[in-house]
């Protein structure tokens, strides 16, 4: 019976529209989305920046995503925590030791109700029990965040359930991967004899660049970085990390499926998603500094169901000069007002 009502569930919810929100993301620090080394030619650096298969550098649409969620759900306290825990015993065979498992426990907690004691009381218990390391035990511990994956919240319902079997509705977000781009005049999209595709914001006007754009590289950097000896206090396993230089700006894409009136305020949640990433990082090494980026130029246009049907008037457009003119909940309230029609 249950499977039943899950199944009328899916029925019931049409699509109504899409609200897509574009814009450019700029980076305030360098980026590092890690590629594949065996594109790179010889002299090359220990961990280049992912490149698509027209070299052009972008943000894989999977990393904004999982990132927001991430992001979202630490501000919900949504999600799981699993807990595995091994005592393992020493064992002496002549000169060699092995461990053998004597015991493995694993626990599940809900993340708002999870913090690092719960582990701590886990290992006294076993210690309690005479699994202490002068009898030749040791104890390990192991934690892993889980995504949620109830099927019936924000999180599930704006990016999907952790879990596939976990669906009741749609999710409703797509990302689309971000690609490098330069600003240009009209001059130059008049000059643009490459097949570089030309994006319009606004006044403003980008052309995403590949491999045969001479300027490609003016966007990357090799950055140096090493381990400190804290005996000797020297530098020492020098690697070179490729990254996106500070200024360059990415062209992004975000979809939200509307199925319901109410889908608002899940759009709500989405920009305040975004908002929480601008103060945050995105990519690698963001506790190094890397990875501080902010959204600009953003255009949300609305395309009900009837647009689609081929009444383009339907279409509705606002453009919003950044994420500051959405900090305030009674702007933002109007903004999606301006567009909003279900």
């Amino acid at each position: 019976m249950k499977e039943n009502k899950k199944v009328m569930k899916m029925e019931n919810i049409t699509l109504k529209g899409k609200v897509i929100i574009s814009g450019v993301i700029e980076l305030l620090t360098g980026l590092h989305i890690g590629g594949l080394k065996e594109t790179l030619k010889i002299g090359g650096t220990d961990d280049p920046v992912i490149k698509d298969a027209f070299g052009r550098i972008y943000i894989p649409g999977s990393s904004l995503k999982g990132k927001i969620r991430c992001l979202l759900e630490k501000s919900m306290g949504k999600g799981k925590v699993k807990v595995v825990i091994k005592v393992k015993k020493e064992i002496k065979e002549g000169d060699k030791s092995r461990y053998e498992v004597k015991e493995d426990k694993e626990e599940t907690y809900e993340l708002k109700d999870f913090n690092t004691d719960i582990v701590d009381k886990l290992i006294e218990e076993y210690k309690s029990k005479g699994y202490t390391e002068d009898k030749g035990y040791s104890i390990e511990s192991h934690i892993t965040a889980l995504p949620c994956s109830c099927g019936d919240c924000v999180i599930c319902k704006i990016f999907g359930p952790h879990d596939s079997k976990k669906i009741e509705e749609p999710r409703r977000v797509v990302f689309r991967d971000a690609y490098l781009v330069k600003e240009i005049n009209d001059n130059e999209k008049n000059r643009n004899n490459s097949n570089n595709e030309v994006i319009e914001i606004g006044e403003k006007k980008y052309k995403i660049l590949d491999e045969n754009d001479e300027e490609l590289n003016e966007y990357l950097e090799i950055k140096p970085e090493n381990i400190i000896d804290r005996v000797k206090g020297v530098a020492q396993h020098p690697r070179f990390i490729e990254r996106v230089s500070a200024g360059a700006k990415f062209y992004f894409e975000i979809v939200f499926n509307v199925y319901k009136k109410e889908d608002k305020e899940l759009l709500k949640e989405l920009i305040t998603g975004m908002k929480l990433l601008e103060d945050d990082y995105l990519g690698g090494s963001g506790s190094r500094g890397y990875g501080k980026i902010k959204f600009e130029n953003l255009k949300i246009v609305n395309r009900p169901k009837e647009y689609y049907e081929g009444n383009e008037k339907a279409e509705k457009v606002t453009d919003v000069k950044d994420l500051d003119e959405l900090k305030n909940l009674n702007k933002l309230e109007e903004k999606i007002k301006e567009i909003w029609n279900y």
